[in-house]
């Protein structure tokens, strides 16, 4: 399992993000997760960033403006352990 943290936007771009989690997971079968952190956030590429369902393996903040809240982190960390 991998969890990236991200602001959602490779300095390399989409493709090399896509073919880069492609990689992973078809090679090593690793689970990802992203947390985008960033009120910028580039929602293709964080999605190419998570396993399906893409809503249990993604979490989005905006730093800025809140910190993450416990209930958030509580959800995402379960949801990470459940599927090691």
């Amino acid at each position: 399992m991998a969890v990236f943290i991200t602001d959602g936007y490779s300095t390399r771009g989409v493709e090399f993000t896509r073919d880069s989690a492609a990689k992973l997971t078809a090679t090593k079968g690793v689970k990802l997760f992203s947390v985008g952190i960033s009120d910028r956030v580039d929602k293709v590429e964080l999605d190419e960033l998570a396993s399906k369902p893409r809503k249990a393996h993604q979490l989005i903040t905006k730093l800025k403006e809140n910190s993450l809240i416990e209930e958030q982190v509580e959800r995402f960390a379960k949801q990470i352990c459940k599927n090691e």
